[in-house]
């Protein structure tokens, strides 16, 4: 109803507006018409008048009257000037006027005619605002028609002529208000009346259609209250959507005009879930409701599309209805959408019990004590291997056990029905189809009033936990007492055993490059074979060594078509495959252990924490192994330093005994040079001697400082000394050899704070594995067999440095060696020639020196060893050993 009252001054104002519209229009009209037939009539009448005054001026110089004053022209003037005065007016303002452009840039008005405003020969300035229908005369070549102000500044309609014979013009105007003033009055009157009669019209509006409009206006608030406040979406349409409810708007989260106006497919997804073409659906839906007769509806699904995309699924009511004598269809909406949800959570959860069931392999069961009825689940039924529309009674289903086990099924169950006992046991079981099972049963009865109306429980298939724990017991048994390579036999054999695998081994890499595996025990059909070495590439190992995140790898079936260039799997027929990496405590890989079987394997295998228990074992087993190993090399090299240690004693011993008859030597052999001349021969033959055993007691020397305590003081000494006394000791050995020394030792080098013994033994020990080399290569003489020993300063980070280096031009150390070269006991020599202690031992003594060690190579061309020491290590004197 307050909608309504707003809406009729609305309607009065439209009504007015409409007729003053129109009114408006008529006059616009014919003001138009008339304005365009006085502008036809004041051109005639400058028309007329310019023609004649044309006629009469050249009349006039053709016959030339001398007689009159000012000659033709003022004869002409003067005849027109009657005219003038005898022409009637046309109109309350018509005014024909005549005027010509005078010598001072002035219009000069000729004559004036019913305004007298203007004297006859009186001017105005010729760029005047005023008087244009005058200008355009005089300055026009052509007639034509303004609208425009004269000289009054008033607006007149003026038609406006020149005179080229006389350079006159000719204006016939007439003001535009007497043009205008008719139909305004006419307009005025008209408007009157017409404001009259919109009062009669709303007052009898009021009268007799207001209460019409009261009512129809109650009844349609009743109708939009109830049509907004339904629960239930409403949509109107025909062919095309007139209304819909909030509630539909809400459905479809948008608001009215994003409804009103399209189709019923356009609020729909393209095709609806069986298929059907969503705009050609509802066409058809509809047109079946508005043919339906009486109070019939139409009921189906349907599918909506909201404004956001997403959608939703809703039962529609489709029923014909009339409104004001419009057939329209009314379609009820009730969303689906938590119904669907709702059914969707029950099956879901329905579904996870029964999943959950059939994972764990537990089954439920009842059993009602006075009617006798059993009732099974599915897994109940999977257990027994027994269809799911056979569920035997409890007597029956108590035979399935195991004959030895049946028995206490049977007082069991016997004991829940009679007084009530729950009851949790693992029984053997046998099903329908003979499988053995192992099954774990739990009974709760239902006991009202002291007597047991049901009874509840479940059933489970622990098998596999079953199997575990005897494999688990069958595993601990056999490698707990082991070690060594009984240990990896044993556990090849047992785990293979355990997990039902054809074949079994343990390896460990043979390379850096994890391309070979040599086996630590094999196990094949349930015997331990030979150990083999087994190539890697293009078989399911190196998949396992390649993708970090698949590990454990395990191949149920199908592995020989996964890898048909491994010849060993096509020619021992596996089919499975399970592969571990093995890694020690620190985290480096070292082997795999893989299980091969013939056959595919359906069920899972050990849990990987038992397989990961059984890796670890192998890691620590193989430790302990090499600790041993190590133990035992340390001990040999313990013995070997006592050996050293002895004859070094000796050495010094010895040379301590030589000195005495070398020095008798030395001084007899000088007393005999001495006596003779120099010419004499056997003078040459005593300086022989003398230098022969001043050589055997450098020599003796270089021995007693050699086999000196390790743990001697340190000194300063020059690296230059260190150099000679070291080649001296191997000099014999070189030239033996025929290789060549070349020694470069720069002059005046500082001296050094070291231990001069174990520099020297660093030393020794490059120019020994130089050596070495150039006799691999060289055999014997060649002119590239040079060992190079290079001396020099430098200076890094402000400090005095000095660098050693040994060269050689040997084979070379390849890059894999070169990664391990400097690892205790690593040695590519004979066992009988070396520990591959030397450089470990020489790398630690140089790195206790504040120093560094280190190597250069081009395989084939060149080796250089680089000794760099401080010259000042920032030692301390600190007894008999060294502090920084």
């Amino acid at each position: 109803m307050m909608k309504t009252r707003y809406h009729i001054p609305t309607l009065i104002i439209i009504m007015t507006t409409i007729v003053l519209v129109a009114e408006g229009m008529l006059f616009f009209l014919h003001y138009s018409a008339e304005l365009k037939q006085e502008a036809v009539r004041v051109t005639e009448l400058a028309q007329s008048w310019s023609h004649l005054i044309e006629s009469v001026a050249l009349h006039d110089r053709q016959h030339n009257h001398e007689d009159v004053p000012g000659g033709a022209e003022a004869a002409t003037l003067s005849q027109i000037g009657r005219a003038h005065r005898n022409f009637g007016v046309f109109g309350e303002t018509g005014e024909l006027t005549l005027a010509k452009h005078g010598e001072d840039n002035t219009m000069q008005f000729i004559f004036s005619h019913q305004h007298g405003i203007l004297a006859k020969g009186q001017s105005i300035p010729f760029d005047s605002k005023l008087a244009e229908p005058m200008r355009m005369a005089l300055t026009s070549k052509t007639g034509g028609t303004i609208v425009g102000l004269d000289y009054r500044e008033e607006m007149v309609l003026a038609a406006y002529e020149p005179i080229a014979v006389l350079n006159y013009g000719v204006v016939a105007k007439i003001d535009l208000n007497e043009i205008r003033q008719p139909f305004i009055h006419t307009s005025l009157f008209a408007g009157g009346i017409t404001v009259v009669l919109i009062g009669i019209g709303v007052i009898l509006f009021f009268k007799v259609t207001l209460p019409l409009i009261r009512r129809i206006t109650e009844s349609e608030e009743k109708y939009r209250t109830l049509f907004d406040n339904s629960a239930d979406g409403i949509l109107l349409t025909t062919d095309r959507l007139v209304d819909c409810n909030k509630e539909a708007c809400h459905l479809f989260g948008c608001d009215r005009g994003d409804i009103i106006g399209k189709m019923l497919g356009e609020l729909s997804p393209a095709t609806q879930p069986d298929g059907r073409n969503s705009t050609e659906a509802a066409r058809a839906h509809i047109t079946a409701a508005l043919t339906l007769k009486g109070r019939q509806q139409q009921w189906f699904f349907w599918c909506f599309k909201r404004k956001d995309g997403t959608f939703f699924d809703a039962q529609i009511s489709l029923k014909a209805i009339e409104m004001e004598g419009v057939k329209l269809v009314m379609a009820l909406i009730w969303d689906l959408t938590e119904k669907k949800l709702a059914e969707q959570a029950l099956q879901r959860s329905k579904q996870f019990l029964i999943s959950t069931g059939r994972m764990a392999k537990v089954g439920g069961w009842e059993f009602d004590t006075e009617t006798l009825e059993v009732r099974w689940t599915e897994e109940t039924h999977r257990i027994y291997e027994l269809p799911l529309d056979h569920t035997p009674p409890l007597d029956e289903s108590i035979i399935f056990f195991h004959p030895e086990d049946r028995s206490i099924m049977e007082k069991a169950t016997h004991r829940a029905i009679e007084h009530g006992d729950p009851y949790n046991l693992e029984l053997r079981f046998t099903t329908s189809k003979g499988r053995s099972l192992w099954v774990h049963t739990i009974c709760n009865p239902v006991v009202v009033e002291g007597k047991t109306v049901k009874l509840s429980g479940t059933i489970q298939d622990i098998t596999k936990n079953k199997r575990i724990q005897e494999a688990l017991n069958t595993l601990s048994k056999g490698v707990s007492q082991k070690t060594g390579d009984s240990f990896f036999q044993s556990l090849a054999l047992n785990i293979a055993d355990a997990m039902g695998a054809d074949y079994s081994f343990i390896g460990v890499f043979k390379d850096e490059g994890r391309e070979k595996v040599k086996t630590l025990a094999v196990c094949a059909d349930g015997k331990i074979i030979e150990n083999i070495e087994y190539d890697l590439k293009g078989t399911p190992c190196s998949c396992l060594l390649q993708n970090d995140e698949e590990d454990p790898c395990f191949h149920r079936s199908g592995i020989q078509e996964l890898f048909p260039e491994d010849e060993l799997l096509q020619k021992m027929g596996i089919e499975a495959y399970f592969g571990k990496r093995l890694y020690y405590l620190s985290g480096e890989m070292f082997g795999i252990m893989v299980l091969l079987f013939r056959k595919p394997v359906s069920e899972h295998l050990l849990p990987l924490s038992v397989i990961n228990i059984f890796a670890a074992r192998v890691s620590m087993e193989l430790e302990r192994m090499q600790a041993e190993e190590k133990k035992e090399k340390f001990e040999a090299i313990s013995r070997h330093q006592q050996k050293l240690e002895s004859i070094g004693t000796l050495a010094g011993g010895v040379a301590h005994e030589i000195n005495n008859p070398i020095n008798g030597i030395i001084n007899y052999a000088q007393l005999i040079s001495d006596k003779l001349d120099k010419d004499n021969s056997l003078r040459k033959y005593a300086e022989s001697i003398i230098r022969e055993s001043d050589r055997i007691s450098t020599i003796v020397r270089n021995l007693l400082a050699f086999s000196r305590d390790e743990k001697e003081t340190h000194s300063p000494a020059r690296m230059a000394d260190i150099v000679k006394n070291t080649i001296s000791l191997i000099q014999t050995i070189i030239q033996r050899d025929q290789i060549a020394m070349d020694v470069q030792v720069v002059d005046n080098l500082p001296k050094i704070n070291c231990r001069s013994q174990q520099i020297q033994q660093v030393l020794m020990n490059l120019l020994t594995n130089g050596r070495d080399a150039l006799n691999e290569r060289y055999p014997g003489f060649d002119e590239n067999k040079i060992l190079r020993v290079k001396v020099a300063p430098f200076e890094k980070e402000g400090r005095q440095w000095i660098r050693t280096t040994v060269e050689d031009h040997g084979p070379g150390i390849t890059e894999e060696i070169g990664d391990r070269i400097f690892d205790p006991f690593f040695t590519t020599k004979d066992k009988t020639k070396g520990t591959g202690l030397g450089l470990s031992i020489s790398y630690g003594i140089v790195q206790e020196h504040h120093g560094l060690l280190y190597f250069g190579c081009v395989p084939g061309q060149f080796t250089r060893f680089y000794l760099e020491l401080p010259v000042n290590n920032r030692w301390v004197l600190g007894g008999r050993g060294m502090t920084t």
